[in-house]
């Protein structure tokens, strides 16, 4: 949720990200935390300017460095190891912001569309200005703003508007948990979407095995519309 008090946002968030503020009882509860996830960046041998990037993104939104912020960094390894970080990238749930952050601390050219619903896209655009505060960040209404980006912006589209995506100029979507939040007839719609882009394009996924929706509807990740897709 989001409390607005005075002139300032108070953000906490359930089951979309660690965003837990600092104080004393919460850095004792962070000791364990902290520790495990030592052994997670040591087993992963992650580069020390991404964790020193993840670390400053943290502090100046004054939380705790925490798994799915460790999570980020082991993929944009990943990504960055695959040379598939460039041009236009799309997040489609970004948790709080984060990988946007990320990508953009760590690569100032690129330019970042993020993708999401109500209150969680309030919190991307709020948590990315409170980092890249020299950004023009674009609240996208039409297909051309999409396409008329420039390395200055950032841009945020409500995922309700998601079909202003067909043939936009993306090289790179990522999809870290929320996919399977979505129904069926929306994850196909998204992959239609994807390869309607006007760039060669490629999609890192990260999503459960199988979850069942409220409604009793069973979401597997092999039963994507994969299709033909070549993998890396």
């Amino acid at each position: 949720y989001v409390n607005k008090i005075d002139k300032d946002y108070f953000i906490k968030s359930f089951g979309v990200s660690n965003y837990e503020k600092k104080s004393p009882l919460n850095s004792i509860k962070n000791l364990i935390l902290s520790y495990l996830l030592y052994k997670i960046k040591t087993k992963y041998k992650c580069s020390k300017n991404v964790i020193s990037a993840a670390e400053f993104i943290a502090k100046e939104l004054d939380v705790y460095v925490g798994y799915n912020h460790i999570k980020h960094v082991i993929i944009y390894e990943i990504l960055s190891r695959l040379s598939l970080i460039k041009g236009l990238v799309c997040i489609i749930g970004d948790g709080d912001g984060f990988m946007g952050l990320l990508i953009k601390k760590l690569n100032p050219s690129i330019k970042i569309l993020y993708v999401n619903i109500g209150k969680n896209l309030f919190s991307d655009i709020y948590c990315y200005s409170k980092i890249i505060i020299d950004s023009s960040p674009v609240l996208i209404s039409k297909k051309s703003q999409i396409e008329e980006l420039d390395a200055k912006n950032v841009a945020f589209l409500e995922a309700e508007n998601y079909d202003l995506l067909r043939r936009a100029p993306i090289n790179l979507f990522i999809n870290i948990d929320s996919m399977q939040e979505m129904n069926p007839e929306i994850i196909i719609n998204y992959f239609k979407l994807m390869r309607s882009s006007k760039e060669k394009s490629y999609f890192y996924c990260l999503n459960r095995e199988k979850k069942v929706l409220p409604d009793g509807t069973m979401i597997n990740f092999n039963d994507y519309p994969w299709n033909n897709s070549k993998t890396m």
